[in-house]
Formats: structure tokens, sequence, C-alpha cells
């Protein structure tokens, strides 16, 4: 039951969500008062599952309905997480649920009467009715939980914990930075201009277009900023560009070194699950397989309509290989590893990074390029007839929050992830 002195802080949580306004003076919670009209709108509610509105959580307030202040919270939370999951990255609306939820936040912490809260619902739900059908056998609920959970319940983090495990990792030996090995080679091509392979890499870059729009993906290099806040990355394409012109790179590994470093760049630069992180991930995975190897480079092609992934459908959407209404489409995960034409070892290097069985990996996602797939290494191979240069690991996936079926109200902690 909620107290006098709670229902008064919860009144100006609401106040300070309406007074942020935009540069007309306007307050930019106006249109998430109101749910959609639902003839008008009939997408919205077939995609978003449980709709919350500012005024139908103030009504449910008023009435009653909320026993905690979690549950005001977590609704609230759910107003701005549902426009975030249906508007397009970048868009007004889109900004400013991201503007509001990050006001709710402080505005809650900033109420001495009210409770922490606890980590939030992603801000991706999982939709009704997904537009592929998904692999639905992984449920995020607690072992054990039968019938309803009290999510009220659950401990906060141990932060005794936390600060154990900060310690253990300022103890492990620090990274010494990429190695020498594994890095583009033209060995076995003497016959060709370096530098005419080099622009020819760039170009194709170049000429790569957002799905189903006449946008290209390169424009993303075009938003990072050159200022000096990342001094160790001072990269830019028309700097590598101006390079290759001169003729300025000893060697391949030279431009290859440049270009992982502007891709860093790019990751560092913009937010996981934004639109330009994508964009920057998949040209980074178009630039890794036309540089590892010629086989490789003669397959990415292939690729393109799932973002240049080695895989055509990733978490939430793949149904095991030989499962119950899998195709030769989605049927991409399997319990087993084939061991057929190909050589086990112990560690595999590629562009400088050497990769060991336990070690953790990002995946390109090709249902959503922001969020890539985190997977652990299982086993590495080198295929025993490809072409030299190509190397491949098995890995075992984990599925985020957003990617699995669960309540609205159910909690998660900050990059929490589910083994599958």
């Amino acid at each position: 039951m909620l107290t006098d002195a709670q229902k008064t802080a919860i009144l100006g949580v609401f106040d300070a969500l309406w007074d942020v306004k935009n540069a007309r003076g306007k307050s930019i919670a106006e249109p998430f008062d109101l749910l959609p009209d639902k003839n008008a709108w009939k997408d919205y509610y077939r995609v978003i599952p449980h709709p919350r509105s500012l005024n139908g959580v103030k009504e449910s307030f008023g009435s009653g309905t909320y026993q905690t202040t979690q549950a005001v919270y977590d609704d609230l939370t759910l107003v701005f997480a549902n426009a975030l999951h249906f508007n397009e990255d970048g868009s007004v609306i889109h900004n400013d649920a991201r503007t509001l939820k990050t006001t709710l936040e402080k505005a809650w912490q900033a109420e001495p009467e009210l409770n922490p809260p606890r980590p939030a619902t992603p801000a991706r739900p999982a939709a009704a009715a997904p537009s592929a059908a998904p692999y639905d056998d992984l449920d995020a609920s607690p072992v054990g939980a039968t019938g309803e959970t009290n999510w009220e319940s659950m401990k906060p983090r141990d932060k005794a914990g936390d600060e154990m495990v900060r310690k253990t990792e300022a103890s492990l030996p620090k990274w010494k930075g990429p190695s020498l090995e594994g890095w583009m080679s033209l060995e076995g091509q003497a016959a060709r201009d370096p530098y005419k392979v080099y622009a020819d890499i760039i170009n194709r870059l170049k000429t790569v277009k957002d799905k189903g729009a006449d946008t290209l993906v390169s424009d993303a290099f075009n938003r990072i900023s050159e200022a000096a806040v990342l001094p160790e990355l001072s990269f830019s394409v028309t700097l590598i560009e101006n390079r290759v012109a001169s003729r300025g790179y000893p060697a391949p590994k030279d431009f290859d070194m440049d270009m992982a470093r502007l891709f860093e760049k790019g990751r560092r630069w913009f937010e996981e699950g934004s639109k330009d992180y994508g964009r920057i991930l998949i040209l980074q995975r178009l630039y890794q397989g036309l540089t590892s190897s010629a086989g490789a480079a003669a397959a990415i092609n292939r690729t393109a309509e799932h973002n240049f992934a080695s895989i055509p459908a990733g978490p939430g959407f793949a149904k095991p290989l030989h499962s119950a209404g899998s195709t030769s489409h989605d049927a991409v995960t399997t319990y087993r590893i084939q061991n057929k034409d190909r050589s086990f070892t112990e560690e595999i290097t590629f562009k400088g990074m050497t990769y060991k069985s336990g070690d953790y990996v990002h995946l390109m996602n090709p249902n959503d390029p922001s969020r890539p797939i985190i997977g652990q290494v299982f086993k590495l191979w080198i295929p025993d007839n490809g072409t030299p240069g190509e190397r491949g690991i098995a890995v075992c996936w984990y599925f985020r929050p957003e990617q699995t079926f669960h309540p609205p109200q159910r909690p998660f902690w900050e990059h929490e992830i589910f083994k599958t």
C-alpha cells in the first residue's frame, strides 16, 4: 500500500516529466499522454503487447490500482520502452522517449520516499506477433517459478560481490594490444597493385545501402567526429583514402590495421543499439569478409540480404537444425559440432586477436545489426580443403532480455544475458 508521502513523491515525478520542454517551449511528454487510436494504429497494437500511456498510468495511480512504488515505476518505464521499440531510432518521438526515460530515472532517484527501482524491463519488449516465427523455447522466468511470480521478492545485486569482481578484474593481466599476426595479406597475388585493392575495398564499402532504403550505410562514417576525444583513434575514411592515394602503406597489414582502428572508433563513438552503431558493424563485417581469405571474399556478397552475417537468422528467430517447423532458411543451430573436413585447433588469430575456447565474441546479427550476437567459443577449426587463411569457430550464443519471452514486469540486471 502506498503511503501519503510516496503518493506525493510520485506526483512530483509526473510533474518532472511534463516539465521537459522542446525548443518551442512545448512539453515533450504530450505525445505520450494518450494511447494511439486503435483503428489508425493497428500495427502498434500488434507489435506492442502491453501498451501504456502517461494518462493511463496516472488514472490507475489515482484509483489505487498500484500497491507498490515499483509497480508505478515499471508502468512508467514501459510507456517509454514501448515508444523506443516501435519508433525508428533517430526520430523525434524516439529521441523524446529516450530523454523522458532518463528524466524518469533521475526524478525517481531524487525522491527519498521512493524505493530505488530495480533494473527495468529493456527498451525492446518482446512482440506479441513478430514478423518471423521466433524460436520460443526460451523462458526467462526463474527456474521453478509457478503461477504468479513475486518480482518484489527478488533481491538486489550484491554490491560486495560486484566490488570483488572489479578487484579481480583489475588484478588480471592487461591486454597488450593486437599482435602482428592474422592481418590482411596479398601473398600469392604479386600481379595485383595493392593500392588498387585498397581503393576497391573502400569503394565497395561506400556502395552498401540501408535495407529497403536508398541511403548509404557508409554515411555513418561521416557522422563520426574527428574531435580529439579519442586521440588514439584519430582516423577517418578521408585520411585513409589520402594515404592510399599517396601510396603511403608499406604493407597490406598497415592498411588493415588503420581500417581496424577506424571501425573501433565507430563502435566507441556511437551508442550500442543505435542505427549508426549497426551500420558500422555492417561495414566492418563486409570488410572482414573482403580481407580475410579468398574464399571469404568470394562468399561475402552472397550474404548481403542477411547484413553479411554468416547465418540467416539470429537469437529469437533461428530454429535448431531438424527441429519441428524448421526450414533451410532458419535452421541454423545444432547441438552437434560437425567434424568432417575440419582440423580442430587450440587457438586461432584473426586481425591481431587470438581466440581460444571459452572466449566471448560478438557475431553479426542478421536480424538486428545494432545488437550483435553474444557467443562463447566452443570449438576452433581450420577447414581441411579451404583456401589459405580460412578459420572457423563454433559458439554457444546467448539471448539478450529483449530476445526472450517474459512477463512485462520481469526485471533484468544491466547487461544480463541468458545461455541457450
